[in-house]
Order: C-alpha cells, then sequence, then structure tokens
C-alpha cells in the first residue's frame, strides 16, 4: 500500500465522472479501484481511503456484512399490541418515550441478522394496518408465499424487509446454533389483528393460555434465530480490546504509536446503523482515544487530539488475530482527515508500562511540528 493523497476529482480523473461521494463509497465497496484503466495509486490504498472516509462522514459503503443485531419487543398496554423493531433508530425513538411513552420494552429480544448471508437466506417482509382504527398493527413474516398473499391484501401496506433470518423446517426445528422463534395470533380478541412473535417457552404458554393461537411450522415456530457467536457485530468489533496495539506508519519520518483500548459501548447516534459501537481508550502522551468499530466493513476507525486540538487519525482492519494494517493522517480537521493514506501496520502485545520510543524522545509538541512540517507538503 503506497502513500497517496486522494480526492474526488482523482477518481473523476481516473475511473470517470462519479456525482456524489455515496456513489463512491458504493463503488469502492465493489472494488472500483481494480476496473480502474489507470492507477496512480495502489488500489488497496484508494479502497481503504474510501473505506474510511466513507465511516467517517457515516456512509453505508454498499452492501453490509451480516451482523446479528437483536430485534426488541415492546408492548402498548391500552391495545394489548406487541410490536418487534431491530432498527437502531425505532429503537432509540421508542425508549425515549415518544407517542406519550405508550409504548414499553417487555424485556423480551431474540437475535437477527442486518443482511442477507449464507446462514440467513430468508427476509423477513414487515407490514403495517391502520384499518382497524384506532388501533394499529404490525405482521412479520420470512415467507415468501405469505409475503406475496399479504401484499395483496389491502388492510394491510408492505414495509419493506424488517430483517434478516433463518426459516424452520416443516417441522419447526431449528439448525444447531439457532433458537426456535414462536409466533402466536391474538384470533383479534382487541378488535385488531396483532402477533407476538418471542424464543421463550414459558412466553408462549402464557399467550395461549390468554387465548391467542400458536402460528407456523410444528408447534408455531416462524424463524429461527441466531445465538451470539462470530458474527456478532459486538463480538467483532471486542476483537480490538486487551493489550496494546503498537502501530507504526511513516509521515515524513517514521513513527510508532501506542494505543490501548479500554472500553466499547453501543453508538445511538445518527450513524449507528453503519457504526454500531464507539471506542475508548489512551492514545500517545496519555491523549484520550476514541473511536469506532464499522460493522459495514468490519473495520475500525481511532484518532485523538494534540493539546493544539490538530487530529491524528487511524483506520484500520485485522489481518490476523494480533495484526492489523490501514491508514494514519493527521490533519486540523476531523471532517479532513484520510485525504491522504499513510500506509500503517500494527501488532497487539500485552499492555506495558512507560511510553514508546518516539514519545520517549520527543516532547508532545516536538512530535506535532514534525507532522505539520510534512503535512504542509502534501495537503
Amino acid at each position: 500500500m503506497r502513500a497517496g493523497k486522494l480526492h474526488v476529482d482523482d477518481h473523476k480523473r481516473i475511473c470517470g465522472h462519479y456525482d456524489n461521494l455515496e456513489r463512491l463509497c458504493f463503488l469502492a465497496r465493489e472494488g472500483m479501484p481494480e476496473k480502474c484503466e489507470e492507477r496512480p495509486r495502489s488500489s488497496r490504498s484508494v479502497l481503504m481511503t474510501f473505506l474510511i472516509a466513507c465511516a467517517v462522514a457515516g456512509l453505508a459503503v454498499g452492501p453490509a456484512r451480516a451482523a446479528v443485531v437483536e430485534a426488541v419487543e415492546y408492548h402498548h398496554a391500552g391495545f394489548d399490541h406487541y410490536f418487534v423493531t431491530a432498527f437502531p433508530d425505532e429503537i432509540a425513538v421508542l425508549d425515549g418515550g415518544a407517542f406519550g411513552g405508550v409504548w414499553k420494552r417487555t424485556g423480551q429480544t431474540f437475535k437477527v441478522e442486518n443482511t442477507q448471508s449464507p446462514t440467513s437466506n430468508a427476509a423477513v417482509c414487515r407490514f403495517f394496518s391502520t384499518s382497524f382504527a384506532p388501533r394499529s398493527s404490525h405482521f412479520y413474516t420470512a415467507l415468501a408465499s405469505e409475503c406475496t398473499t399479504v401484499m395483496s391484501n389491502p388492510n394491510w401496506q408492505y414495509e419493506g424487509q424488517a430483517y434478516y433470518i433463518a426459516p424452520p423446517t416443516t417441522a419447526g426445528a431449528c439448525a444447531t446454533g439457532y433458537t426456535k422463534v414462536y409466533r402466536l395470533y391474538n384470533n383479534g380478541k382487541s378488535g385488531a389483528p396483532n402477533h407476538r412473535y418471542t424464543t421463550s417457552a414459558t412466553v408462549r404458554t402464557q399467550m395461549i393460555n390468554q387465548g391467542w393461537m400458536p402460528e407456523g411450522y410444528g408447534e408455531g415456530v416462524a424463524f429461527c434465530s441466531p445465538n451470539s457467536g462470530a458474527n456478532d457485530a459486538f463480538t467483532r468489533a471486542s476483537k480490538v480490546l486487551g493489550g496494546s496495539w503498537y502501530i507504526t506508519y511513516s509521515f515524513g519520518i517514521s513513527y510508532t504509536d501506542k494505543l490501548t483500548f479500554t472500553r466499547i459501548y453501543r453508538n445511538t447516534g445518527s450513524n449507528s446503523v453503519s457504526m454500531p459501537y464507539l471506542l475508548e481508550g489512551v492514545g500517545p502522551f496519555n491523549r484520550p482515544v476514541d473511536g469506532g468499530y464499522s460493522a459495514v466493513d468490519d473495520f475500525y476507525i481511532a484518532w485523538w487530539t494534540f493539546s493544539s486540538g490538530n487530529y491524528n487519525g487511524y483506520g484500520f482492519e485485522f489481518t490476523g488475530p494480533n495484526t492489523i494494517t490501514g491508514c494514519y493522517d493527521y490533519d486540523a480537521h476531523y471532517v479532513d482527515l484520510f485525504d491522504y493514506c499513510a500506509p500503517l501496520s500494527g501488532y497487539r502485545s500485552p499492555a506495558q508500562a512507560g511510553m514508546v520510543k518516539d514519545e520517549a524522545t520527543t516532547s508532545e509538541a516536538e512530535h506535532e511540528f514534525q507532522k505539520r512540517i510534512f503535512r504542509s507538503t502534501i495537503k
């Protein structure tokens, strides 16, 4: 991977005329640099730079890599209706008390995948109805035939794909590593149809005792929910924790920075779909480090600031359990990070007391002064 300054204009010249960053992000994910006839920079450098820039901008880079996320259940006591969603924005709105706070979490959740994958070969159709006012209702199905049937029902509005999940066998069985999700129908007893989806056999029995009817295969199994594992976004994001990272790159001269990530937590911001988890830690000169994990392309960005307020940025991906590769950049503005890619490599080692050589031999001011000089020659 070679260093190089990269702007949208470069790509217009290299690969034709693309109108916006969203389009470039999609093309980057699709391997655009490999398709270009003229390559003034390493195609991997171009791709990595765009992946990082798209994450900083909060843009999805083409088709997302499947990650296991939680579908959260809510209950409306006045309607006696249940609603489930895996969309972070809807979860945030309902948890924030929208609609007068009438929708409350039940404490029940189940896991789904946020995009198509070989293990989740069924898209779940989501429907909404206001035909039974004042009550409204949602309905979900992973059966393509049932989805088509409900689409033709004027009482139901198709809202799109809610999530992806594995279907059960016709006997209602789920494969190893999956949990049954039962579907129950209220039989219209509230004056409007409503369904409940649960992995709890106890809840299933309780609902049947209240007059709800099981629907689905076997004992009323609608879906097979994946158990947590290596594909869980949190599990993958957590790989960065443990020990310290020693990251080497050249920015005029060679540097080695030590980053120690100490915390990972859920992102509730507007870019939470593309970057579901955020990072905290300690960087050079004991400066605080912030960052994020992108489930879209399974890589990380991290940054810390000098006392001056200028930014050091790192974008990287794993090449092994304890090795990473990516890009480094330094700039006065966060939004301008990664318009230059200084290739980096790093390794994980148990946390060590003290500073690495670069910090021990230069002050923070001298360290930044050297980077500022080099930056003036490239930006």
